[in-house]
C-alpha cells in the first residue's frame, strides 16, 4: 500500500465513518452513509437513456429524436450534490474502497429491471488516465457489482486513442471526441451485455461503446451507472 493510500484510509476509515461527511457511525450502513447525509434519487427518468426527466412524457428529447445503440440505461442517483462529491473522491481522491458502496446503489437500480445479461464489461479509459489514476473506476464498479449479481466481468473494450477530456463539452463535441476511440477486444456471439460506467451525462460514451459491442456480435447492451444527469432532484 502506498503512503498516500494509508493517509486516505486514516482520514476515511472504511466501515467506521460516513463516506459522505466523515462522521462516526455507531451502526454499520449498507450504503456507507449516516442518517444526516442524503443523495438525490433518480425517481423519474427517460425509459431509454435513464436520464432524469422534468415535465410530462416518458422519453427525453435526445431519445425522441435519435435511435440509441444501447437498449436501455439506468442509474440510481442524480449527478448532483453528494453523489458528485463521492464520484470525485472515488476517481480523483483515490478512495477505491468507495466502489463497493457505489455498487450497492447500482445493484438496487439493476434489480428493478428484467435484464438478463450474460456478461458484464466496463467503459475503458485511456493510457494517460490509467497511469495517473492507477485504476479504471468503471472496472472497479463492475467487479464490486459482480459480487452482488453473480455475473462474470470480462474486459471486452479497449481505448485505442487517448484524446483530451471531453467531459465538460456539449453533445456534438463529445461525439467527435469519442468517435472511433474504442474497439472490441474479442468477438461476441449474441450475448446480452451489461456495460458499467460511473456517470452518464449525454450518453455519448455509452453510445460509442454499445455500437462497438454490437458490431462485435452483442445481442443487447444495457448500461448501468452510479449517477446520471438532467433531473429535478428528489431526496431519498
Amino acid at each position: 500500500m502506498k503512503i498516500s493510500d494509508s493517509i486516505l484510509n486514516l482520514l476515511f476509515p472504511e466501515g467506521i465513518v460516513c463516506i459522505g461527511c466523515n462522521a462516526e457511525m455507531s451502526v454499520p450502513s449498507e450504503y456507507g452513509l449516516c442518517g444526516e447525509c442524503s443523495v438525490y434519487k433518480n425517481t423519474r427518468f427517460c425509459r431509454i437513456c435513464g436520464r432524469g426527466l422534468v415535465g410530462e412524457g416518458e422519453y427525453c428529447n435526445d431519445c425522441q429524436k435519435d435511435k440509441r445503440y444501447f437498449d436501455a440505461a439506468r442509474a440510481p442517483l442524480i449527478y448532483e450534490g453528494l453523489s458528485r462529491t463521492l464520484i470525485h473522491r472515488f476517481k480523483i481522491g483515490n478512495l477505491k474502497y468507495l466502489a463497493k458502496y457505489l455498487a450497492r446503489f447500482m445493484y438496487d437500480a439493476y434489480s428493478k429491471e428484467d435484464w438478463q445479461p450474460d456478461l458484464m464489461t466496463f467503459v475503458p479509459i485511456g493510457a494517460r488516465n490509467l497511469k495517473s489514476r492507477g485504476f479504471n473506476q468503471s472496472q472497479l464498479l463492475a467487479l464490486e457489482l459482480s459480487k452482488l449479481n453473480g455475473i462474470k466481468v470480462k474486459d471486452l473494450l479497449k481505448k485505442v486513442t487517448d484524446k483530451e477530456d471531453f467531459s465538460k463539452q456539449g453533445r456534438k463535441e463529445r461525439e467527435a471526441g469519442i468517435k472511433d476511440s474504442v474497439e472490441a477486444s474479442e468477438k461476441l456471439h449474441k450475448e446480452d451485455i451489461l456495460l458499467i460506467d460511473d456517470v452518464l451525462t449525454t450518453g455519448v460514451t455509452a453510445e460509442e461503446c454499445a455500437k462497438v459491442l454490437k458490431k462485435a456480435g452483442a445481442n443487447k447492451v444495457f448500461v448501468l451507472t452510479f449517477a446520471t444527469s438532467e433531473c429535478k432532484p428528489v431526496l431519498y
